[in-house]
């Protein structure tokens, strides 16, 4: 026996939402973002709360730049991609073209390129290009969303000690902002690391250890 699947039926058009229910978060994040997703990231938005937003755009549930524009109607802080839904999403020929498009969208761009590591992109910094750890494969399933993972933890943990990202961001010179991202982006590459090699979401603890000994 096969149960239905009623994750395409689901909707929130009539879930209600105040600044009560996310007194404690720091992070509202949607994966992977698609049009039943829009009423409560409006809402979040709406609210002002200073939360750092964040998306996963994947060409299955968001299939073109219209549906993202629906979808998005405000940027948000931060979006993951890969580089094929980046040009698939956009209809770009180049990640040139594709980030100008995905710029309107979020001020954060995580693009991951597979084994040629990842990008961060903004209008802030010079883009923070991040190559891969070299570890021993042995399953590639959900690199990417421990990727984003990686990168939303560190995150909590710098907005718990200074506030919302972007605000903290926005005080900094280019170099300290190429530098707080480029940490975003390793912690997430280390976790990307370690889930492909160990087939497993690693602990905190792991994290730091593989970063003591390792280096991009």
């Amino acid at each position: 026996f096969t149960a239905a699947n009623f994750k395409k039926e689901m909707h929130f058009g009539d879930i209600t939402l105040d600044a009560a229910h996310l007194a404690d978060a720091t992070i509202a994040f949607f994966t992977p973002i698609g049009p039943k997703f829009e009423p409560v990231l409006s809402r979040v938005q709406a609210l002002k709360s200073g939360i750092t937003t964040a998306i996963t755009v994947e060409v299955q549930a968001i299939d073109s730049i219209e549906t993202l524009q629906h979808v998005v109607n405000e940027r948000v802080d931060a979006m993951f991609i890969n580089k094929a839904d980046s040009l698939a999403v956009t209809g770009a020929k180049d990640l040139d073209a594709a980030d100008e498009i995905l710029a309107r969208f979020a001020r954060l761009r995580f693009i991951t390129r597979g084994h040629e590591g990842s990008i961060i992109r903004s209008e802030l910094c010079d883009p923070v290009v991040l190559p891969v750890f070299n570890v021993k494969v042995v399953d590639r399933t959900g690199a990417g969303d421990a990727f984003a993972a990686g990168v939303l933890l560190k995150c909590h943990e710098i907005v718990e000690k200074g506030g919302p990202l972007l605000t903290q961001l926005d005080g900094m010179g280019p170099k300290d902002r190429h530098a707080m991202l480029e940490d975003l982006g390793i912690f997430g590459t280390a976790v990307a690391a370690l889930k492909i090699s160990l087939a497993r979401t690693p602990t905190r603890a792991e994290v730091a250890e593989f970063l003591k000994k390792n280096a991009l």
